[in-house]
Parts: C-alpha cells; sequence; structure tokens
C-alpha cells in the first residue's frame, strides 16, 4: 500500500481523485497541491459561462472547507509544481520544497490556446480559464457595449450567447467554414448557427483575422477582405491546449496531452494522469483527450481504483453540456464531423442526431431536444453494454 500520494492540480479532477482515495480506504499521506492561491473551485468548460461570472462575485467552490479537514487531505494553496524528479519519486515546487510521493496524480489541466502574436498589437485580448479571468471578463462585460468573440466554440458561444443576453451588440468571428466544426456534422452546425442568428448575435464564418489593435479605449479587429470593425472588448476562444511542458521535461510519453493507459497510468508506472491534460488510452494506441466535469470525474475515479489495486474496469460515456443563453447543446458519446448520421429527432424548435463511426452507434448531440437526448443515450449504451458482454464472453 502506498504511503503518500502527491496530486498535482486541484482542479474538478484532482479533487475528485482525493475525494474517490478516501472513499475507497486510502489511509496514507494525501497531499493536493493548487497552484492558484483560491480554494477549489468550480470552473465549468462544458457548462454556461455564466458560471464564470458568478465565480467572480460568489464562488462556488467544489468542496466545503471541512471535507479537507475531514479527510485529512492536506491541501496546498499557492503550491506550483516546478519539475518531477522521477528517479527519486519527488516532486520540487517553484518555492524550493520537494515532496515524496509513492504515486503520483497530474491533473494539472489545459491552457487557453493563444492567437498568433503577429496578430495582436497593443492590450491583448481576454481569455478565459480561471477565476482571475473571470473577474476581468465580469468586470469588462459590465461597461462594454460592443463585445468580438473570436472562436466559435463553446466558450466563445456560451460568452457571446451571455453577452447578448446582457443587451450587448455581439459578433463571433471564426476561422471555419462550420461553428463546432471539430465536434459536429455540418448540418448540425448550420442547425446551431441558425438558432444563434436568430438571438440577435452576428456571426461570421471563414473568418480569417489579419489584426486586433487593443489601447485603453477599445479594440480594432480587422478580417480579410471586410471592413475594420471597432469594439469594446475582445474575448479570445480558439480551443484549449493541455498543460505537457512538465511532464515532457520529466521523460514522460506525451502527444495531445500526456500519454496514458486506459486505467490513467503514465509511462512511469508511479505517475497517472486525468482531465484535460491526459491523453487518455494512448499508451494503448486510443487515445482521446475528453474535456469535461463528467469525464474527469469518472477518470479520477477510475484511477483511484488502479491505484489501490481494486480494478481499475471501463470509462462510462462521456457527456458534456453547454448553456449558450436560452440554448441548451447535450452530447454524448464520440463526436466528430466524420461522424454518419443514421437518426434525427426534432422536438419543439430542437434537433438532437445519433451518429455512427464504422457502422456502429459512437455519439449523439442535441440542441434543445432533452427527450430525443435521452433517447438516443439510451441506444449508446445498449451498444456499450453489448460490447462489454462480447468482450468478457472472449475473455473467458
Amino acid at each position: 500500500m502506498a504511503d503518500r500520494i502527491v496530486i498535482a492540480g486541484a482542479s474538478h479532477a484532482g479533487v475528485a481523485a482525493a475525494d474517490a482515495l478516501r472513499r475507497q480506504g486510502f489511509a496514507g499521506d494525501l497531499v493536493l497541491l493548487s497552484a492558484e492561491t483560491h480554494a477549489p473551485y468550480q470552473r465549468p468548460l462544458m457548462s454556461k459561462a455564466a458560471d464564470y461570472l458568478q465565480l467572480a462575485s460568489e464562488r462556488k467552490n467544489l468542496k466545503a472547507d471541512v471535507f479537507y479537514s475531514d479527510n485529512t487531505v492536506d491541501l496546498r494553496l499557492g503550491a506550483e509544481v516546478a519539475d518531477i524528479a522521477r528517479g527519486n519519486k519527488e516532486v520540487r515546487l517553484a518555492d524550493g520544497e520537494t515532496l515524496a510521493y509513492d504515486h503520483l496524480v497530474l491533473a494539472i489541466g489545459g491552457q487557453p490556446r493563444n492567437l498568433p502574436p503577429a496578430l495582436v498589437s497593443g492590450v491583448p485580448p481576454l481569455y478565459l480559464r480561471s477565476m482571475d479571468d473571470a473577474h476581468l471578463l465580469h468586470r469588462q462585460l459590465g461597461m462594454a457595449r460592443s463585445v468580438a468573440v473570436v472562436g466559435g466554440g463553446l466558450i466563445g458561444l456560451e460568452v457571446a450567447a451571455l453577452a447578448r443576453g446582457m443587451g450587448r451588440a455581439v459578433a463571433v468571428f471564426e476561422a471555419a467554414p462550420n461553428l463546432l466544426g471539430r465536434v459536429v456534422p455540418p448540418d448540425l452546425s448550420r442547425f446551431l448557427l441558425d438558432k444563434h442568428r436568430a438571438a440577435g448575435i452576428e456571426i461570421s464564418m471563414s473568418a480569417h483575422l489579419t489584426r486586433i489593435a487593443g489601447d485603453e479605449t477599445g479594440y480594432t479587429v480587422e478580417v480579410e477582405g471586410r471592413d475594420a470593425n471597432r469594439f469594446d472588448m475582445v474575448l479570445a476562444a480558439i480551443g484549449t491546449l493541455p498543460r505537457t511542458a512538465m511532464a515532457r521535461a520529466a521523460g514522460l510519453d506525451c502527444g495531445n496531452g500526456i500519454a496514458v493507459t486506459g486505467s490513467g497510468r503514465t509511462s512511469d508506472p508511479a505517475v497517472w494522469a486525468i482531465g484535460d491534460c491526459a491523453d487518455w488510452g494512448a499508451l494503448a494506441g486510443i487515445g482521446q483527450r475528453f474535456e469535461g466535469v463528467q469525464p474527469a470525474t469518472e477518470q479520477a475515479r477510475l484511477v483511484a481504483r488502479a491505484i489501490l489495486g481494486q480494478g481499475a474496469g471501463d470509462l462510462p460515456i462521456p457527456r458534456y453540456w453547454s448553456h449558450q443563453g436560452p440554448v441548451r447543446l447535450q452530447t454524448a458519446g464520440q463526436l466528430g464531423p466524420e461522424m454518419i448520421l443514421v437518426g434525427q429527432a426534432a422536438e419543439d424548435g430542437g434537433l438532437c442526431v445519433l451518429g455512427q463511426v464504422d457502422g456502429v452507434a459512437r455519439g449523439c448531440f442535441a440542441v434543445d431536444a432533452p427527450n430525443a437526448y435521452r433517447a438516443a443515450l439510451k441506444v449508446l449504451e445498449a451498444v456499450r453494454l453489448a460490447e462489454v458482454a462480447a468482450r468478457l464472453h472472449r475473455n473467458m
């Protein structure tokens, strides 16, 4: 049995791992390191961006303070891990302190993808990832009359819908020809586009930015082939990158994230990775990154079982949600533009599609269609159950 487990990152995944380890009987030292000075809080990347603004005035902690004392979790705030000395099984903190570990769990999350420096001059645009970002966004939305959002992904659309609901003039600039083009098929993308345009959001597709110039009065946004426009604030939401620099420096295998097995173990048997930083299953040849609260929580529970030798099992079907003003998105399973649509259901102005990959139902995406989404989810769960049963039969 391990004597000390260190969790780097007090994210949803990190806190869930601490909770799961105690619930499943780990009685050794448990250290939870947070680079931030705030108590661990909710940062719902796939949920409504309004939660970020609520954090700015009324923080939503992941756990009550007594959770850490009652469960003997050594929560250390402002404790940033600088590097990992795998040979000694130690982490070195930015202040020079070293901590030994028997198992190390990396739950260090992701970071916003930045705009190319050549495109930006003067005051930089906003990015949204942390509580400090939320404070700044909250202040600027309160003063702005016009808002530009660079990026038509989930977070960009959430903030655009939020700003529009506050009565702001909002323009979204998306470089790709389709909204959420890496996630959903074109037909569903167009359906979502129509929804947001009907709400009064100006959305420009295939919009290639050439310059964003910021000063104390606002921003000038220039798009190829179009007139320059002036905005009071600009949010850049062009995706998230996994934090891998520390893992790479430590010699851990990395690809589209920190490469792990189907149980969360990295190329070092004493080091694990969960949440946004993990390339789940990459060491088994089927890597995939899952960004969201539900996948992160399930990965944490699975890794806790694996560390304690209780058998890891399989991850449940990943599920995500996003509230974009009055628009509600729900997704499950494997998503992507390569999906072949095999089912479609309309529901009171909403739409739900079920997609297949290689002839097997793998994912669903719903816009304002919760009943159809639940029906599609049952199909996915039935497929998964059949595959698990078939695998068990082969192994008998």
